[in-house]
């Protein structure tokens, strides 16, 4: 698979309308609408508390080439009325086929502008077989964009919903949090297209879908900008990228991260943390339905998650006033779990075994019945356009959401995990949800730093994380931050990224783990509990979570007595944790090879029936598999590995946990490697030449 070339791609524009027409890639015609339904363009007004949106109004377009350009000197609204608000895209394709959108802007009505929408990627008709790589979370994998979004599976998605629309369905979330990152790719066949935005400056952009749905397959893709242009002020955008390519998407995310790096640097972590890939995490001190531990009891706990599993890394929650989602910002310890110095003893014992504790703090929310809500919460609120609260509810809990963009918040914040780290002894801070949940622009009138204006809810995120790695540090140099879920910008500068689990909605993990092979995920494998949830179900799901993060090279989160209260069968329960043992003695083994390895995904792989496997190129030279065979027979992989005659393998059997050595002779650029019957295994070899 390759990129498209600008001599192998051509267009055309009807210049009445600025719609595209002839669209053509490698001499085959792209099936778009060439009759615009949606404007290229939109804008949204800040009226007060209203939201007024608006698009240009006699749109005039022109090309020259590979070159095209709009031109608008005003703007209309769906009431009739217009606006003085002028501007030009401009869109150039180079010489290796990227196509670069700009525009200009200038605002000249007495309104200020907050939403910039554009461009719309033509609406292209797909095949029930088109794929849209999304980047929701850590990724998801959608086949038949069409059908998927207008299916009662996705318009009851929670905050990542569809949406019906007079044109068919939309679906946008927003970057950076519930979006990981700001590009998508649409494959279909042969082609494929990259879109993405190129914006350094990270503000909250909506990653929007729009489709015609399953009678109209057409699907266009587009960014929303929320900013703050002034009325008489002027905006430049930065780079929208277009780029067509042969159908596969890793294409686009060495594109992405091409582009990223040139932006962001990827923070070094402490070496041992490359090792780790088991978490036990402890939300049973206080909960909602009451006290099953208390702090005189962490040391048995930590005791029982090394001595079964090897886990070192106890992971606390539910250790604040009135415990795990209550009393949002308390955060300080519950006087019934006990006092801060027995807290303290606990964490000082664990820290005496060459372990380390977490602590959980959550990064977004504040109780919504807080003694300090109408104080603090006031203050520190994040407000909408109308001035008002985003409430949230996690189980009892009802909660509003908090600005990170205020300075006070982020310094509150870090206080709390500075001291967790100084006080009681902790390693690493988890602020929860911090790349979970919506970002949001925030119109309260409290100060928003280190970005001015309404759209800073990522940098001042960025602003938090980067802040309190310093702090903590001077006090303990081997500390560490994690988070809820993920995003590019948050995950470059922090060790752990917790990707939850929801497979019912397309979730495809390998989209970001690939992109971002140095950071670090962290996959729920504990037995789901659900209702309607049938014992057979939950050890399917549980499976297909255990083999997951096993091929992703994830650290698993599970924690022991959580587990075995889930499963009421005690045959079914014995034959799950055997199983997890299994995928805990492969990832022992391989651990210092894949730790420090680079992930490269299935490419380059050819599995039979019921294998699942992802390959790793070591820092020694080496190549890894991990392989998941779920047939229970022993079975094959084909790997590409071109200009190898002779190659000497080692194979782990994840049944025994030995290595046995093999050799394979390749055959037109393959070799064939036998996998064992062994549900977790792995493939190790080393190309003769290359360093040791």
């Amino acid at each position: 698979m390759s990129w498209i070339q600008r001599k192998d791609m051509q267009f055309a524009l009807e210049h009445s309308s600025g719609s595209f027409r002839n669209w053509k890639l490698q001499g085959k015609s792209l099936p778009i609408k060439e009759q615009a339904q949606l404007p290229l363009v939109e804008f949204a007004l800040r009226d007060g508390t209203e939201r007024i949106v608006v698009i240009p109004e006699d749109l005039r377009a022109d090309q020259q080439g590979h070159a095209a350009q709009w031109e608008f000197d005003k703007c209309k609204a769906s009431c009739g009325e217009t606006y003085p608000i002028a501007g030009k895209l401009r869109l150039m394709v180079a010489e290796d086929g990227t196509g670069t959108w700009g525009l200009e802007l200038h605002n000249g009505c007495g309104l200020p502008i907050c939403e910039v929408l554009y461009p719309r990627l033509p609406q292209i008709y797909v095949s029930e077989q088109a794929e849209l790589m999304y980047p929701h979370h850590a990724g998801e994998r959608i086949v038949d964009v069409p059908a998927a979004l207008a299916s009662e599976k996705y318009q009851k998605f929670w905050r990542a919903e569809s949406k019906p629309t007079d044109f068919g369905f939309e679906r946008e979330i927003n970057y950076c949090g519930l979006a990981s990152m700001t590009y998508m790719d649409l494959s279909d066949g042969d082609y494929g297209v990259y879109v993405a935005s190129h914006d350094p400056g990270f503000p909250v952009t909506g990653l929007r879908i729009e489709t015609g749905g399953p009678a109209n397959r057409w699907v266009s893709l587009s960014f929303r900008k929320y900013v703050d242009i002034e009325p008489g002020q002027s905006y430049t955008s930065a780079p929208i990228v277009w780029a067509f390519h042969g159908g596969d998407w890793h294409l686009s995310a060495h594109r992405y991260r091409a582009w990223f790096d040139t932006v962001v640097e990827q923070v070094e972590h402490p070496a041992d943390l490359s090792q780790e890939f088991v978490l036990s995490p402890h939300y049973n001190f206080r909960r909602f339905d009451g006290i099953d531990h208390t702090f005189a009891d962490i040391p048995e706990m930590s005791d029982g998650d090394f001595d079964e599993f090897g886990s070192r890394h106890f992971f606390m929650a539910g250790w604040n006033h009135m415990g795990f989602d209550s009393h949002y910002p308390n955060y300080n310890p519950d006087l019934e779990l006990g006092t801060p110095m027995s807290l303290k003893r606990g964490v000082d014992y664990v820290n005496s075994k060459g372990r380390f504790v977490t602590f959980y703090i959550n990064a977004r929310i504040m109780d919504k019945y807080s003694e300090y809500a109408e104080t603090l919460g006031e203050r520190l609120m994040l407000r909408t356009l109308e001035q008002s609260p985003i409430y949230e509810v996690y189980g009892p809990a009802e909660t509003f959401v908090l600005c990170p963009s205020n300075p006070e918040w982020r310094q509150m914040l870090e206080d709390f995990a500075v001291w967790m780290v100084q006080a009681y002894g902790a390693r690493g801070i988890y602020y929860d949800q911090l790349g979970s949940a919506t970002p949001y622009p925030c119109y309260s009138d409290h100060e928003h730093g280190p970005a001015a204006g309404s759209s800073g809810f990522n940098q001042g995120y960025m602003d938090l994380i980067e802040s309190t790695t310093e702090k903590i540090r001077k006090v303990r140099e081997d500390s560490f931050l994690m988070i809820e879920n993920c995003g590019d910008i948050y995950s470059s500068r922090l060790w752990g990224s917790l990707a939850w689990n929801g497979t019912a909605y397309d979730e495809y993990f390998n989209l970001y783990k690939y992109t971002f092979p140095e950071h670090t995920l962290v996959n729920m494998i504990a037995p789901r509990v659900m209702p309607g949830l049938t014992p057979e179900e939950q050890e399917q799901m549980f499976m297909a979570d255990l083999v997951r993060a096993f091929v992703l090279g994830s650290v698993f989160w599970f924690e022991g007595e959580v587990f075995r209260k889930r499963v009421s069968d005690e045959g079914r329960l014995e034959a799950m944790l055997s199983r997890l043992h299994q995928a805990l003695r492969v990832r022992g083994e391989v651990q210092r090879f894949i730790g420090t390895g680079t992930f490269l995904d299935s490419q380059g792989l050819t599995a039979a029936e019921g294998i699942t496997a992802t390959r790793w190129q070591a820092r020694d030279g080496s190549t890894v598999l991990l392989a998941a065979n779920s047939s229970g027979e022993p079975g094959e992989l084909k790997v590409e590995l071109p200009g190898e005659s002779d190659v000497a393998l080692q194979v782990l059997d994840g049944t025994t946990g030995a290595w046995q050595e093999h050799r394979a002779v390749a055959v037109d650029g393959h070799i064939v490697i036998q996998v064992p019957p062994a549900l977790f295994s792995a493939v190790r070899w080393h190309v003769e030449g290359s360093e040791q």
